[in-house]
This record gives structure tokens, sequence and C-alpha cells, in this order.
């Protein structure tokens, strides 16, 4: 499984301390930079808790969101689940996705306790939860889109990145709100520090930057705490992974409407919230 940008990209967390960098092959192709940024997110499949804090956030919703976030993986597609577990009043909504290569995103909305919503009903630019994160923000995953262009340097918190800028394809059944994504990849780290995204007209329409990084079993690097920044909405969510486990094989009895029902009821938030 490859995963996707903002909550996808830290989906390889294994809960390890942060570490020292260590440095890339010198004279790197950003073809290999792409390829050792894949490696941290290639899984069978993962289980995460994540905290979601918006400013501001808008009338009627929370602020704070704890969810817990499900991915498998199932041959050439893979599914991911995010279920709001904490507070009360947002316990049990989820977003249920579906990803094939070359294909839209399917899935659908869940209100507690029966509302479902198709994926597509509401659209690649719907807001999930009430946070800057929307549906394309979950669904692409610019580092498969052919033909990356080498933009140059950039220096990041400090840190060494090659500025690489993608185009979404244009085959008749794809789908995306972006036309452009631009990200600064840590040469040490092979993890994207910055990410721009641009929509109609070149338009800036969402910024992602990376507060915090870990290294994970197989010294691969991953975020762990990073902030999305939706400019077209006026709202900012940072996302922090509390903790995770790895390429662990999740059933698909978890994905079925039943369980999502059922869990959102029944499973506790971590203590402390």
């Amino acid at each position: 499984m490859r995963l996707g940008t903002v909550i996808l990209l830290a989906a390889s967390l294994a809960g390890m301390p942060d570490a020292r960098q260590s440095p890339g092959p010198p004279a790197e192709t950003i073809q290999q930079l792409i390829a050792r940024a894949n490696a941290a997110r290639e899984t069978r499949g993962f289980t995460l808790r994540a905290r979601l804090e918006t400013t501001p956030a808008g009338p009627g919703v929370e602020a704070v969101l704890q969810v817990r976030i499900l991915g498998r993986q199932d041959g050439p597609s893979s599914r991911v689940l995010y279920q709001v577990l904490w507070p009360a009043a947002a316990k049990g909504r989820a977003v249920s996705m579906q990803f094939e290569r070359g294909k839209p995103p399917s899935g659908f909305f869940f209100e507690w306790p029966d509302r479902v919503v198709p994926l597509a009903e509401r659209g690649v630019t719907a807001d999930v939860f009430g946070t800057a994160l929307s549906v394309d923000d979950l669904a692409d995953d610019f580092w498969q889109w052919p033909g990356p262009v080498d933009a140059g340097t950039r220096t990041v918190a400090r840190q060494p990145c090659r500025l690489i800028e993608f185009r979404p394809p244009r085959e008749a059944d794809a789908r995306h709100a972006t036309e452009l994504v631009t990200a600064c990849v840590s040469t040490d780290k092979a993890v994207p520090l910055a990410v721009e995204k641009y929509g109609a007209g070149n338009r800036l329409s969402t910024r992602l930057t990376v507060e915090k990084t870990v290294k994970i079993e197989g010294g691969q690097w991953v975020p762990s705490r990073f902030l999305v920044e939706n400019l077209a909405r006026g709202c900012a969510t940072r996302v922090e992974i509390t903790r995770g486990e790895h390429d662990r094989v999740v059933s698909l009895a978890e994905f079925s409407l039943q369980k999502i029902k059922s869990l959102g009821r029944n499973e506790r938030p971590d203590p402390g919230w």
C-alpha cells in the first residue's frame, strides 16, 4: 500500500523516538529521492490514533478531535477509514475510502447513527469533519503522478531540500482538484517538509508544513506532526499522530458499515482527553 498525502504521510509511524539523520546518497536524482520517500509509506495495513486541532473552527464544529485511522491493502486496491472517537458530540462520524490506481476514490461519509452519503455526492473539495482537510487531501497521491520536475534546491527548517513539482495525470478517468503540487523534500530524511497545492488559475489552495519527524523501524523517516492550512476556507488543522501500528493486517470486516456503526459508540478514546 502506498499512502497518500496528509494523514497518510504518517501511517508508517511505529512510535519510535527521534534519532540522528542518515544522509542520502550523493548526486541523487529526484526519482531516487522519490523512491526513498515511497519506501517509508509501503505497508500491508496500519492502525493509528491522531489528534486534530482546527483554528478557527466553524459554527457547530469541534475544534479538537481524536480520530482513529485504519488502512488495508487488497491486492491492487486499498481501503482507509477515518472515524471520530472524541468528543461525544462528534463520536462515530466517519469517512471510508477505497482507492484503485487510475480511478477516482470511492466510499462514503457516515453520520451516526445511520446516515450514509456517497463520497461522489459531496465531491473532492468537501471538508472532513469540519477540519481544514478535504477529501482531495486524503485521496490524492502526488508521488505516483508521472513526470515529476526538478525545480532546484531549497532550505526548510535549516534542512537542505529538493523542490519537486508534480502535475496530475490527464487520463479521462482521473479526477483531481489540484493542478500543481510543489514539495520541498529533505535530502537527508526523504520526507516532504513543505507541500503546496495549487488549484485552477494557479491559485494556492492548501499548504502543509511538517513540524516534527520520527525515525521508524527500517530506518525511514516519517512526519508525526504537521500543519495543514486551507487557504480557501481560512482555517488550519494541526495533525499529531499519538500512536500507531505499522505493517499489520487489518481485517476487512473492520471496514463494514455494521462495524463502523458499532465502533462509533463502543470504542473508547485515549485517556486524558
